[in-house]
């Protein structure tokens, strides 16, 4: 019999992992799998740091059940222990922009599914300094928003929760600005920033800010996307156009495709890695790991139940 880690995240969207563990457990011994379960529980200090090598390497499948941030911890702690295992994601976050992007579905026994009977994609991811992610590392307004939303509150609304805070602190938020020379191999720039995002995702936060252009998972590139300082209201509006609609024909938004990235500012800049706080620093280094990790993506299944 083939073996399975089953590291889930039992308050990760609406704690409803917790409420179908048997049931999960269930579905992968009815299709031959033996598994172990891991709980995560951030609150009572039950995390990934006591996995070792050994921990893992007997599993023929990992199967991440959480939100983002659950998935790129693992993603994270994988590489540090220098491990490429095949990797399964049971989504149940409030956002789960990454999931979207790969074909993997909400619903827990359809995720499930895929885990199994899906089709495996290598992709790439990033590094920020000395930590990983998964799609996303962002700065500036709203970033922080991520993760310092209450999770009692996410779990009871959602994604809502996130939209209840950034109209809460939309006025501090938009006045968040932050003076930084932004340097690639192909172009630098220096001036006053409000947000900023390198991701490898069709989605950020749930607003679908790539779909339509030409955005892969494992091209060896990933996105930056940058929106400067806005100087009056009627900047502001055009900005909050290419939110709604993904303008880009405008000069405060800017999108180009990196391989590598320094940043520099004379404060500190907060960065939130996948849905998580990252850390701050005056000087960034982002790069980018083609090809680092093999999961099952729901682009193509078969009949198996």
């Amino acid at each position: 019999m083939k073996k399975v880690l089953l590291v889930i995240n039992i308050v990760s969207g609406k704690a409803q992992l917790s409420r179908k563990m048997v049931t999960i457990m269930e579905y992968y011994t009815l299709h031959g799998y033996e598994p172990t379960v891991h709980i995560i529980d951030p609150g009572k200090k039950l995390t990934l740091e006591t996995f070792d090598k050994k921990d893992i390497e007997d599993y023929d499948l990992v199967v991440v059940g959480g939100g983002d941030g659950t998935l790129n911890h693992m993603i994270d702690h994988l590489m540090n222990l220098n491990l490429k295992p095949l990797i399964g994601y049971i989504p149940a976050g409030s956002t789960n922009d990454f999931a979207r992007s790969i074909g993997i579905p909400a619903d827990i026994i359809k995720a499930c599914k895929v885990s199994l009977y899906g089709e495996p994609f290598t992709y790439d991811i990033g590094k920020l300094n000395d930590k990983y992610f998964n799609y996303v590392a962002a700065f500036g307004a709203f970033s922080e928003i991520s993760y310092a939303t209450n999770q009692d509150m996410k779990n009871a609304l959602g994604y809502a929760a996130y939209m209840i805070s950034a109209v809460t602190e939309f006025n501090q938020n938009i006045r968040y600005s932050r003076h930084m020379k932004i340097e690639s191999d192909s172009f630098s720039i220096e001036d006053d920033f409000v947000f900023g995002a390198v991701s490898n995702s069709v989605s950020v936060g749930g607003i679908k800010l790539f779909e339509g252009r030409d955005v892969g998972l494992d091209d060896g590139k990933l996105e930056l996307l940058l929106i400067k300082a806005p100087q009056s209201v009627a900047d502001l509006q055009i900005i909050m156009n290419f939110l709604g609609k993904g303008d880009l024909d405008n000069s405060y938004v800017s999108l180009h495709q990196i391989e590598r990235l320094k940043i520099t500012s004379d404060e500190d800049i907060a960065w939130a890695i996948d849905g998580e706080y990252g850390g701050s620093s005056k000087y960034t280094q982002i790069s980018i790991i083609d090809k680092a990790v093999t999961i099952m993506s729901g682009s193509s299944m078969n009949d198996k139940s």
